[in-house]
């Protein structure tokens, strides 16, 4: 079987996945120590920063979202189904993760067949995932442990050995457009193209692009080294800053993203939202506890909530922001932290949420409704 085989040996259909023999493995964490556990999926080894992601389900949608470049995900959900991701949830072209952690019993997925499983899709991409032998232990330094890194691996000394030598850099490129091209990935009936928008990628996913086409919107993606002259040159109605991860070294990106402010309506997403924050000279503060997960309850400025899906470690100030005369739109219900804000003197929209799925978030609907309400009134 080779000495990197699927050990996911089922002893009981009517069980959880969670009862199958499953192989000793050990994760290494800073300040807490070595925490045993048993393998889920390929067997192998890997150093992240740990990322504690709590939902009250699972969402594939995780395993592909540049957000987690590089990170373990702590999977804070009681019951994970363990079945292959759908096309549709599909984030990017790959996973980007290091490695996982579930608390959660993973679930035999009906239906599923023997390929079209979660821990067969691990395997395959070579993702180690660990189930602890204490999930409450886990849990407990999971919350504990805000940017801070552990290492996976089938031996004890050596997990103990990688988290001293530590992670390799994050290759940003790698989650970014190497070239311009237009995306057309979206499934089902698309209304008609109204309006033209160019995507800065630095690092943005499926689910958005989707819903912008959903909305009506043409989607030129360009990389994220793309000079903002060359970008004003292709006459676009708005322009999308969409990120993954917060860059390590962001001077670059806010150098070139200080020269189009002002120049053509901006939609910042995630850290893109961030980029632009930092670009207006506005500081961003780190989230005393990060946002990662589903379900996560953010409230408008006329009090109506909706659930989100976001990943991130840092927010706007909301010092700063009101300093410069941007209005808050969108807080968090739980940390009453900043998750939306406009600019109206530079035309800027940002938000530090996405969805799931459906509905399509209003924000960007009222964003694409304005571009297209300017474009009809210049053509008059």
């Amino acid at each position: 079987m080779g000495k990197f085989a699927n050990f996911c040996i089922l002893t009981n259909p009517a069980d959880s996945l969670n009862s199958y023999f499953l192989m000793k493995g050990y994760l290494s964490l800073e300040g807490v120590g070595l925490i045993a556990a048993r393998f889920f999926g390929w067997n192998g080894s890997c150093v992240g920063e740990i990322a504690h992601y709590k939902a009250p389900y699972f969402t594939p949608q995780i395993l592909t979202d540049p957000s987690y470049l590089g990170k373990i995900i702590v999977v804070d959900v009681e019951n994970i189904e363990g079945r292959w991701p759908m096309p549709e949830e599909s984030q990017s072209f790959m996973p980007h993760l290091a490695g996982l952690v579930f608390l959660g019993h993973v679930t035999d997925p009906a239906g599923a067949g023997e390929h079209f499983t979660l821990c067969n899709y691990l395997n395959m991409n070579r993702i180690p995932a660990l189930l602890p032998d204490d999930p409450h232990g886990m849990l407990q330094a999971a919350k504990s442990t805000r940017g801070l890194f552990c290492a996976i691996d089938r031996d004890a000394d050596r997990a103990e050995s990688r988290l001293k030598s530590g992670a390799k850099p994050l290759d940003f490129h790698s989650i970014a457009s190497p070239q311009e091209y237009i995306w057309d990935l979206a499934s089902g009936d698309m209304p008609e193209e109204s309006i033209n928008l160019v995507v800065w990628d630095h690092g943005v996913n499926n689910g958005l692009l989707r819903a912008l086409r959903k909305i009506g919107a043409r989607l030129r993606v360009v990389p994220p080294y793309t000079e903002p002259e060359r970008i004003i040159a292709l006459h676009p109605d708005g322009v999308v800053i969409a990120g993954g991860p917060y860059p390590a070294e962001p001077e670059s990106s806010l150098e070139r993203i200080e020269r189009i402010i002002g120049i053509r309506p901006v939609l910042s997403v995630g850290s893109g939202a961030l980029l632009v924050t930092r670009s207006l000279g506005i500081p961003i503060e780190p989230l005393e506890s990060p946002h990662y997960g589903a379900a996560i309850t953010v409230s408008d400025t006329s009090g109506e909530s909706i659930e989100t899906y976001q990943a991130h470690a840092f927010a706007p100030s909301r010092a700063g922001l009101e300093k410069a005369g941007c209005d808050i739109t969108h807080i968090n219900a739980a940390d009453s932290t900043v998750e939306g804000f406009v600019c109206p003197d530079y035309d800027i929209t940002a938000m530090m949420f996405t969805m799931t799925s459906e509905p399509v978030p209003e924000v960007l609907k009222e964003y694409v409704e304005g571009l297209q309400k300017k474009t009809i009134a210049s053509s008059e």
